[in-house]
C-alpha cells in the first residue's frame, strides 16, 4: 500500500493522474511496458485492421499520460493494467467512516463501449461510469450525515465563487443544483461536491485487483481547501 503527502493544490484530474502514476511506479511499469499491455489488450478487441489499433493506442496514450485525466480515461488505464475489479474509497477525516464503492472492470459490455470508434457507444460507457461515481458520492454524503445541510452548503459555495470572481451569473444556484442532481456525474462534479460540503482534506484511494485476485492499494490525503471548480 502506498501513501503520499497532500500536494499544495489538488485539482480533480490531477488527483486521478497521481493515483495512476503511483500505481505504475509501485508495479514497476514503464511507459514502454504499459504500451505493450495496451497493444495486447486492443488486439483482443478484434478490430479489422492495424490502422485502428495503432490509432487507438496513440490517442489513448496521449490521454493517459497527461498530467490531468478524466474518470473515463482513468478507468481505461486500469483496464489496460489487467484490473478486473476496482474499489474506490474515501474517508472524510480520521474519525469518519471509510466509504467504498466497487466496480466490475471485467464487464464485457463496458469494455466494448469504452474502446470503440463509435461516439454513441463510448458515451454509453461514460454514462455507466458516471452512475458509479454518483452512487459512491451518495454513499459518502449519507454515511457522513451530510444530506441535511444541502441548501446551506450550496449557498456557502456560491458565496465563495463570487468572492473569487469565478462566477457572477444569477442562475448559478439553479445550475449547480441541477448538476448535482444528475444520475451520472463526472469526476470534476464529484470533487466539486466534496468542496461544496467542505470535505477539503479527505483520504482518497483505490484498491485494484487483477484476474488472480492479487490486490494493490494506493491512497493519500488531498488538499481541496483552496479549490474553486
Amino acid at each position: 500500500m502506498s501513501n503520499e503527502q497532500p500536494a499544495s493544490n489538488d485539482t480533480p484530474g490531477v488527483i486521478l493522474a497521481r493515483i495512476l502514476k503511483i500505481v505504475m511506479r509501485d508495479l514497476d511499469i514503464t511507459i514502454d511496458r504499459y504500451q505493450y499491455f495496451m497493444y495486447n489488450f486492443i488486439r483482443q478487441l478484434e478490430f479489422n485492421n492495424n490502422y485502428k489499433i495503432s490509432s487507438l493506442i496513440n490517442n489513448i496514450s496521449k490521454e493517459i499520460f497527461s498530467s490531468s485525466i478524466s474518470w473515463k480515461v482513468f478507468i481505461k488505464a486500469l483496464i489496460f493494467l489487467g484490473t478486473s475489479r476496482l474499489i474506490v474509497f474515501l474517508q472524510v477525516d480520521k474519525d469518519a467512516p471509510m466509504v467504498q464503492h466497487e466496480l466490475d472492470l471485467s464487464n464485457k459490455e463496458l469494455t466494448k463501449n469504452l474502446f470503440c470508434f463509435s461516439d454513441k457507444e463510448e458515451t454509453q460507457g461514460e454514462v455507466q461510469l458516471g452512475k458509479h461515481l454518483k452512487l459512491f458520492l451518495d454513499q459518502i454524503l449519507v454515511k457522513n450525515s451530510l444530506t441535511e445541510v444541502y441548501s446551506a452548503a450550496i449557498d456557502q459555495y456560491i458565496s465563495k465563487l463570487r468572492d473569487n470572481k469565478k462566477h457572477t451569473n444569477k442562475s448559478l444556484k439553479g445550475n449547480l443544483t441541477k448538476e448535482l442532481k444528475l444520475e451520472n456525474i463526472s469526476w470534476k462534479v464529484f470533487i466539486k461536491t466534496l468542496v461544496i460540503y467542505r470535505i477539503v482534506n479527505p483520504v482518497i484511494g483505490v484498491s485494484i485487483y487483477d484476474r488472480t485476485g492479487k490486490r494493490h492499494t494506493v491512497s493519500f490525503n488531498v488538499n481541496l481547501n483552496d479549490l474553486v471548480v
